[in-house]
């Protein structure tokens, strides 16, 4: 868990430093170092590094001296680093569900659109399927499990736009900014990845291909029949039958 959290701050660290005009510096308590945008040290820096997270950095050749005593820039191969990072989660975004415009703040104050995941989701697409006479032909605990998968793929995007969405109001009274709820949030993103990738991995290989199909890739259930060489109007019973496990996977009652 120690190095997972390390390599979570490293990373929240150097892709703040890649923004123009940020510098790596001691904070101004004298308790490990922080990424100043425009190297304003009067600001609260948007990530934090500890002694340790700092020689490690420099050892691996992603950050380099400033010219100013104990601070730090983005090197070349920190930056390619960064891209690197970025690619990776895009990949993920990319390779599970189709991606949207949303609007998040970043940790400058500044309002930006990124492409991320529907915060609406396909569940409610699976939950309109009807088993021909009118009535719902998922029940409940195959929506929930769906529903649980979902999120667990919604919550792993977060990596890729480093930020909340603040193009809706906020949730509670809490004020929003830099600090330790990023590096939690960063954290929750690194393992919903693993977990859904946990579940699809629990799943036989023909129906994790089918779940994802539909419910991350918006295939049509014909296109998935004609794709899967299956008979006429069988998909939707494979997808209660991948749907049936991923519930066991994740103990939904």
């Amino acid at each position: 868990m120690a190095e997972t959290q390390a390599l979570a701050r490293r990373r929240k660290a150097l892709a703040r430093l890649a923004q123009e005009g940020a510098v790596l510096a001691p904070c101004r308590d004298g308790v490990g170092h922080g990424v100043f945008p425009r190297g304003d040290r009067r600001r609260r820096p948007t990530a934090q590094l500890r002694a340790d997270d700092v020689r490690a950095l420099a050892t691996e050749g992603a950050i380099a001296p400033s010219g100013i005593a104990d601070c730090w820039l983005l090197s070349g191969p920190g930056r390619a680093r960064v891209t690197r990072d970025a690619a990776e989660e895009a990949a993920f975004l990319v390779q599970h569900t189709p991606l949207v415009e949303r609007a998040v703040m970043e940790g400058d104050g500044v309002l930006r659109m990124v492409r991320g995941v529907d915060p609406a989701g396909p569940v409610a697409r699976l939950a309109r399927l009807s088993d021909g006479a009118g009535a719902a032909f998922f029940g409940g605990r195959e929506i929930a499990a769906a529903r649980r998968f979902w999120e667990d793929v919604e919550r792993g995007q977060r990596g890729l736009l480093r930020g909340s969405d603040w193009s809706a109001p906020p949730m509670g009274s809490a004020a929003r900014g830099p600090g330790g709820a990023q590096e939690s949030a960063a954290l929750g993103a690194m393992e919903a990845r693993r977990q859904a990738d946990a579940a699809l991995g629990a799943l036989p290989r023909p129906l994790a291909a089918a779940l994802k199909a539909f419910l991350l890739e918006e295939t049509g259930l014909e296109a998935l029949e004609r794709a899967s060489r299956w008979p006429s109007r069988s998909a939707k019973l494979v997808l209660k039958i991948a749907l049936d496990l991923l519930a066991d996977h994740y103990g939904v009652a």
